[in-house]
């Protein structure tokens, strides 16, 4: 349904800004946290509102379907405090974002006051990534059924997982010593897979330098907030300055995006932001794509529609069919780190909920993102595992379906999801879909439709009232199989939709797809 524009006016386009793209890059580092003047940004956004105007959906996206992310990082280590510790381990108080009510209380009783051993102390002491094995993760994500990766490549907190020439709070000087987005990136490619960096720097994270304790034996004590390079003579971050970590706005973010982009060349890069950033830094990214490729393979995400990037739907989807390719991110318990507090410790998604997203995602021209929250040594906790590998044997039999298959002429009947960010359907306010619902992709070569039915029993009589004589089909359906099961189904096209059989025994009590093959859909 991506819409595809081949005109001479584009051509001559994308040929003037692969012409750019292989002429080298004057990258500015200056101090602050805006690396251009603004009369080069107003020339870079010029540059990119007509390059994203160029810009459509690759096809790797559209065939890969399913992706399995690492949202993972020093704030995975402690095991209560939500999914903003990092922010919420400076204030007892935490307001209406309780969700991170346990992080004040936990850090103090686990690993001390804040004004002695602060966030920075924490990545340190705590941030090994021990069990951290790229290679043996990747892997475990292609087997589950991943046709994409993701890793999280810096999150609010401002510490970056691989080097950057602009500061030192990053995992290859403090904490692991290693670089671990490379590592990542490295193991995607041996595993043939395209991969995904996830950046989240947009927040301003931390508290004011001067927030202390307002009551008890430390009242009026600064946390480490307020710590500058010169406070740590004599300290194991002697030479590092911790404003570099904590001060608000994070320092040359643009740059390290950029350094990013170029260094690991990842396919997509998610932004965790409303709204597109840094243009300079996206038209490089995409100019580099087209002249390595001859073609703009790369994408970048953002949470509202924008020219140029794919529209992310965090925790929700779209309710309709649409006409460009979206993407849903999600993850499998209420926060998106591995965490044990009362709110956050149970699963979200069994099995049957992750079959019904994906396909009610992929019917209606979208593609999901699914995080595995690790532990904070970088292990896969087995909760996740079991659920996940429910869905991994459901794509075993029924991946035909999903895979490098494109939405059809309506997504389906029935099942009505809600539209928009944070309002997706879980285990506990959701009912498993029944025979009145159904969902549908065609294949690339619009000659196979397969219809997922929900909940079908054995030997049931099932009618689909589109492919009714005379609907939306436009040609005399010729077979009907059932994936996953090797014995012919008896069928009938009538006026009141196709009519099937099915056999006795079912291959999924939760889903399973009828494979309809015609002569053009």
């Amino acid at each position: 349904m991506t819409r595809f524009l081949h005109t001479p006016l584009i051509l001559a386009v994308c040929a003037a800004f692969l012409a750019t793209a292989v002429r080298s890059q004057e990258v500015l580092v200056e101090a602050g946290n805006d690396s251009l003047t603004q009369e080069k940004k107003r020339a870079a956004d010029k540059e990119w509102e007509a390059l994203a105007a160029t810009w459509t959906t690759p096809e790797w996206i559209q065939d890969a379907k399913f992706g399995l992310w690492a949202h993972w990082g020093p704030q995975s280590v402690p095991r209560l405090g939500g999914g903003w510790y990092a922010r919420h381990m400076y204030m007892p108080d935490v307001g209406k974002e309780r969700w991170g009510r346990n992080a004040y209380s936990h850090h103090v009783e686990t690993y001390g006051h804040p004004s002695e051993f602060g966030y920075k102390d924490l990545i340190n002491s705590y941030f090994k990534a021990e069990k951290f094995d790229a290679d043996a993760l990747v892997r475990q994500f292609k087997d589950w059924g991943a046709r994409y990766v993701a890793m999280m490549a810096c999150h609010h907190d401002n510490f970056d997982l691989y080097p950057t020439t602009v500061h030192d709070w990053n995992s290859t000087k403090v904490g692991p010593k290693r670089d671990l987005v490379g590592e990542f990136a490295t193991a995607a490619k041996a595993h043939n897979l395209r991969w995904v960096a996830t950046l989240h720097s947009g927040h301003n994270f931390y508290p004011a330098a001067g927030a202390a304790d307002k009551e008890g034996p430390k009242e009026g004590v600064p946390y480490d907030l307020a710590l500058t390079k010169t406070d740590g003579k004599g300290k194991w971050w002697e030479g590092l300055d911790p404003q570099d970590l904590y001060k608000f706005p994070h320092k040359n973010v643009d740059v390290r995006a950029r350094e990013l982009m170029m260094n690991y060349k990842p396919d997509m890069v998610y932004f965790d932001n409303q709204t597109l950033r840094h243009k300079w830094v996206l038209l490089d990214y995409y100019r580099d794509s087209l002249a390595r490729n001859g073609r703009i393979e790369t994408i970048v995400t953002v949470k509202k529609p924008a020219p140029g990037a794919m529209l992310d739907m965090e925790r929700g989807q779209l309710d309709t069919l649409q006409d460009f390719v979206w993407q849903t991110c999600t993850t499998m318990f209420n926060g998106w780190f591995r965490k044990e507090d009362e709110d956050d410790k149970n699963l979200r998604f069994d099995t049957r909920c992750l079959v019904e997203m994906l396909t009610d995602i992929v019917s209606k021209n979208g593609v999901l993102l699914l995080n595995v929250a690790l532990y904070g040594d970088g292990s896969i906790p087995e909760d996740q595992a079991k659920e996940i590998q429910g869905l991994a044997d459901w794509l075993k039999i029924n991946g035909e379906a999903v895979y490098a298959t494109r939405p059809w002429k309506i997504h389906g009947v029935g099942g009505a999801t809600r539209k928009g960010h944070f309002s997706e359907r879980t285990r506990y306010d959701s009912e498993p879909w029944g025979s009145d619902v159904c969902r549908f992709t065609r294949s690339k070569d619009n000659k196979t439709l397969y219809a997922f039915i929900y909940g079908a029993k054995p030997d049931a009589k099932l009618t689909l009232e589109p492919l009714r004589t005379g609907g939306l089909l436009a040609s005399k359906i010729e077979s009907v199989s059932l994936l996953g099961s090797d014995k012919p189904l008896a069928f009938e096209s009538a006026e009141q939709g196709l009519k099937v059989t099915l056999p006795e025994t079912m291959p999924s009590p939760i889903a399973c797809v009828l494979k309809i093959s015609t002569a053009g859909l």
